[in-house]
């Protein structure tokens, strides 16, 4: 490791004890804050030997220049094989930047947060490692993003699973809607996973928003934060992004916790979002959604009403 390395290692996180897979041209580009990249795509992985290689080629064979995209993955101490895949990776592509955190955080956020520290284009995406792009789903998202002068734009998801193809949050992707303020789009505080999302990354960097440290809703908590400070918005009926609930992938920490730590998780989310002051009518929204869609509608499952506790 280059005395540059070092320096961003440090750069990224003191705290954790990390690697930084990037060649010497990559680190230079860091240092010299390169202007020619258009879009940041982090992507944190855990366990992704299956799924990684897909993930990252659906972003090299985009119809948008590869270039111009600048990857970052953040692995969480992978036990298998991803990253020796990502090293692969990050040789061959100059602009594939690889952390390997040497222990497992057990949460998403951290991850994504270095990447955020890491991310130097003014468009960024998250992607999880499982998920992949369709062709032209960057082109779709940078062209509306550029013409209207939006703070964020959201496509459509394809959920994919064992037995069928289908729409997913059908209700954010059904129309065309350009330049809206967050609160004209009926329901966009309930499609608040990473999927088929770009944003300005001045809105994120400058109002200095963070992924919660939590094992489940730190992705609720971000995209609400970072919606609060969003004027236009656009959303498309165009597919972005595709979403992996194949029964055979089991990795995902959403599946793996317990109902109860869920709502305990939501319950701390509207605590933490309360304190930040947003406008009356966007706190109202706020409330309304977890409230009424994720702790009282939770409680009319079948895992609540069974449930011992």
């Amino acid at each position: 490791m280059n005395s540059k390395s070092i320096i961003l290692k440090t750069k990224i996180e003191k705290n954790l004890n990390t690697s930084v897979i990037i060649n010497e041209e990559s680190i230079t580009n860091f240092y010299d804050d390169n202007k020619d990249k258009e879009i940041s795509i982090v992507i944190p992985s855990y366990n992704s030997e299956k799924h990684i290689s897909k993930c990252l080629d659906s972003i090299i064979k985009q119809t948008f220049p590869f270039s111009k995209i600048e990857v970052i993955v953040v692995d969480d101490g992978s036990t298998d094989d991803t990253q020796e895949i990502l090293k692969t990776y990050a040789k061959k592509f100059d602009n594939i930047i690889v952390v390997l955190l040497k222990k497992n955080t057990g949460t998403p956020a951290i991850p994504r947060n270095i990447g955020i520290k890491l991310a130097s284009a003014e468009k960024i995406m998250f992607l999880d490692s499982d998920d992949w792009l369709s062709e032209n789903g960057l082109q779709i998202l940078y062209d509306t993003m550029t013409q209207q002068n939006d703070d964020f734009v959201v496509g459509r998801t394809i959920k994919v699973t064992d037995n069928k193809i289908s729409i997913h949050a059908e209700f954010i992707s059904y129309e065309n809607r350009y330049g809206k303020h967050p609160l004209e789009i009926p329901y966009l505080l309930y499609h608040l996973g990473p999927q088929s999302k770009l944003i300005k990354t001045s809105i994120i960097k400058v109002n200095d928003i963070m992924f919660p440290e939590l094992k489940f809703a730190e992705d609720k908590s971000f995209f609400i934060e970072v919606l609060s400070y969003c004027n236009k918005v656009s959303t498309l009926t165009e597919p972005v992004c595709y979403l992996n609930r194949h029964e055979s992938h089991k990795t995902s920490l959403t599946r793996s916790e317990s109902f109860e730590y869920k709502r305990k998780a939501d319950y701390k989310v509207l605590k933490n979002l309360i304190k930040l002051k947003f406008d009356i009518d966007f706190e109202k929204e706020v409330v309304k959604r977890i409230i009424e869609y994720d702790l009282i509608r939770s409680c009319n499952s079948f895992t609540f009403v069974k449930s011992e506790n």
